[in-house]
């Protein structure tokens, strides 16, 4: 009994002395930390980091056309002008580590293999949306505090999780998609919208090139645009194909003329590689370049029966030359091009032959659904968007146009039904947040917090992200600042990250409350929640800088 005690007495002094060895090991490092960067601002050696983590609500902001999503007018880009501008005596980088389409254990999984080489003075967080309830993490959210704040749990916390968190972390050095874990595969429905080519189909050459796609697509959606260019470049040189996902990348990096050359050199090129013309007509379309869009629509429709892919490319074709119309504001033209472009692909015998391509009759009555909204055709709008909506229920851009149509006729309860029933599907925080929104237009704000409280109920490894991030952040000594997507009110994010003193929280619940049309980017790209316009990101970028500049001024002063 003695011996047991003891034993017991001997684990417990143990425990406590390694639990004040950790506690003072941290605070050592805090102190060697803030102490080596802000020597580092002051001497100059180096210019004040700030590191912008998130999803792609970070990474990218609308287009000063309006017409795509680039990383040149997120609000991290955004941010750097402004604190030059109102601090001119310090050197600003900011550095925009937002992944298209993370969540928020990807997010973080990104941070940790970043963190030690950019070494931030500040680190600035809105993240989350992305996580459903499949993520869900063993956790100990549900342990004592006391408990949860012992070093010797978070050390123990810490490896759990950074093991959960690894298997599936974001890698940035990938030459080989045999590099990539599955989980890091990029879905075959984004690979289908982006590549694109008729010629690649089963048991041609040009498959060989198929994983080396997959790759270049994978460092697109983590933001290596750069990498991500020169993988599709060599792809090209050696394979001869990827010229459309050449230019989506050239596009989304704000070089759309660029891409445009690229593809009338394609089109000139491989004159018998209908999708080319396709995507040239697209991208045309989308840049305001209607006059040569139309040109071109025009020169192709004479070279349809010369196309290999006929069967494939010319129903697309007119669905372009629909968009086309539809831009232009001649709805009823799009109507008859929509119509013929059906025709086309009913007569198509070769509709199944390749599965590298979105779903044809998906695209078609999302077209169908605009236009019927162009013209006030509610009943065929709705008809159409429910029916692109089944197909295909994961994508929230057609959520959101058949939203449009039912508060253009007041039919709020319509969509808060049809939101529930997606949010039963998917379990997405995004539908929450959709769902939040509408109780609050329709004067029911009374069901938001039992709608919250199901929502970290379901997804508590949000509630985890938040409180691995605030442990990372501490043990390198990094301020942090936390937003809350705009809309959206403080008191939904401290569910999730509990207000802290050592942490700024930003509250976005009104930033764009003085004009949501012009502040909110419509989600055609990529299909998802709530990005920005070039002027919502830049009214963001301006709520942080008033915010984190009183941290900045203190921290340079002492």
């Amino acid at each position: 009994m003695k011996r047991a005690l003891s034993l017991l007495l001997g684990i417990l002094f143990t425990v406590i002395l390694v639990e004040l060895a950790l506690t003072g090991a941290q605070w050592a490092f805090m102190h060697w930390q803030q102490s080596t960067n802000l020597t580092q601002v002051t001497e100059g050696t180096r210019p004040y980091r700030i590191l912008c983590i998130g999803e792609s609500t970070t990474a990218v902001a609308g287009s000063d056309d309006g017409a795509l999503l680039i990383p040149q007018n997120s609000y991290p880009s955004q941010l750097e002008g402004i604190l030059e501008q109102r601090r001119p005596g310090v050197d600003f980088e900011i550095i925009n580590n937002g992944l298209m389409g993370g969540t928020s254990q990807q997010v973080l999984a990104l941070l940790e293999s970043s963190i030690d080489a950019y070494e931030p003075d500040m680190i600035i967080a809105m993240m989350g949306i992305k996580d459903d309830d499949a993520d869900v993490l063993i956790g100990d959210w549900r342990w004592p505090a006391w408990v949860r704040s012992l070093k010797l749990v978070q050390l123990a916390r810490w490896v759990r999780e950074s093991v959960i968190l690894h298997r599936g972390a974001v890698l940035t050095e990938v030459e080989h998609l045999d590099e990539l874990p599955k989980t890091l595969h990029v879905p075959n429905g984004h690979m289908a919208k982006y590549i694109r080519e008729s010629r690649m189909v089963a048991g041609a050459p040009e498959m060989a090139a198929l994983k080396d796609l997959r790759v270049a697509v994978y460092l697109w959606f983590i933001g290596r645009h750069v990498r991500a260019e020169t993988k599709v470049r060599e792809i090209i040189a050696t394979h001869d194909v990827g010229h459309n996902l050449l230019a989506r990348i050239l596009i989304t990096h704000d070089r759309a003329d660029e891409a445009v050359a690229h593809l009338r050199e394609a089109v000139a090129t491989h004159p018998t590689e209908g999708m080319y013309a396709v995507t040239l007509v697209e991208s045309l379309t989308a840049a305001g370049g209607w006059v040569e869009a139309h040109t071109v629509v025009m020169k192709n429709q004479g070279l349809v029966d010369t196309w290999h892919d006929q069967a494939l490319a010319h129903p697309r074709l007119l669905l372009a030359w629909s968009e086309l119309a539809q831009r232009q504001g001649r709805p009823n033209l799009a109507l008859r091009r929509l119509a013929q472009a059906k025709q086309s692909y009913v007569r198509s015998s070769d509709r199944n032959r390749l599965g590298l391509f979105i779903p044809f009759n998906w695209q078609m009555m999302v077209a169908m659904g605009e236009i019927a909204y162009a013209l006030e055709d509610w009943k065929t709008a709705e008809h159409a968007l429910k029916a692109a909506l089944e197909m295909q229920p994961w994508r929230q851009a057609t959520m959101w146009q058949l939203g449009l149509v039912y508060r253009a006729q007041g039919k709020l309860e319509k969509e808060a039904k049809i939101r529930s029933e997606m949010l039963a599907r998917s379990g997405r925080l995004a539908e929450y947040f959709e769902l939040a929104k509408l109780f609050r237009l329709q004067g029911q704000e009374d069901q938001i917090p039992s709608l919250v409280a199901t929502a970290h109920a379901r997804i508590p490894q949000i509630s985890q992200s938040y409180a691995h991030l605030s442990a990372i952040t501490r043990s390198h000594g990094t301020p942090l600042v936390v937003m809350q997507y705009p809309s959206f009110s403080l008191d939904l994010l401290h569910i999730y990250m509990p207000a802290d003193p050592d942490i700024l929280f930003i509250d976005n619940e009104d930033l764009f409350a003085a004009d949501p049309d012009r502040y909110f980017f419509e989600p055609r790209f990529p299909h998802s929640f709530s990005h920005y316009t070039k002027e919502g990101a830049a009214l963001m970028a301006e709520r942080v800088a008033d915010e984190i500049l009183p941290t900045i001024d203190a921290a340079l002063a002492d």
